[in-house]
C-alpha cells in the first residue's frame, strides 16, 4: 500500500471521500472533484468505512443524542477534522468534550450580559 496522497485539503483521498459522503455529495461529484474514477471513490470509500468501525469509541454504544449542523458548519470544520484524521461528527465530539471538561462554555460562547456591578 502507497503513502497517503493529500487532495482538497485532508490528508488522504480516502479520508476526502468519507467527508464529501458525509456531508452529502454523490460518488459522481467526488470523482470528479478528486478526479478519480467513481470506482475508485467507491473502492476508498470501502475501505474507510471498514477503518472507522474498528475505532469505535467506548460510548458509542451507550444512549445518546443525534444533532444536525447547518452545513456551512460542517464546511467548516472539515480541514479542521482533517488534520486529525477523523469525521467531522467525532470532531465535533471531542470539541464539546474538552469545551465541557475544561468548564469554558460561557468564555468560549461570549454571549452573556455582563453582571451588573
Amino acid at each position: 500500500m502507497g503513502q497517503p496522497k493529500p487532495v482538497l485539503g485532508y490528508p488522504s483521498q480516502t479520508a476526502a471521500i468519507l467527508a464529501m459522503q458525509e456531508a452529502g455529495l454523490d460518488n459522481d461529484e467526488i470523482g470528479a472533484r478528486i478526479g478519480i474514477s467513481v470506482k475508485m471513490v467507491t473502492s476508498l470509500a470501502h475501505s474507510g468505512q471498514k477503518g472507522q468501525k474498528r475505532m469505535r469509541r467506548p460510548f458509542d454504544n451507550l444512549n445518546t443524542q443525534e444533532f444536525t449542523l447547518p452545513l456551512d458548519i460542517v464546511h467548516g470544520l472539515r480541514p479542521h477534522a482533517a488534520k486529525r484524521d477523523v469525521t467531522v461528527n467525532e470532531l465535533v465530539r471531542r470539541i464539546c468534550d474538552a469545551v465541557i471538561e475544561d468548564m469554558i462554555v460561557d468564555a468560549v460562547l461570549d454571549d452573556l450580559p455582563e453582571a451588573a456591578e
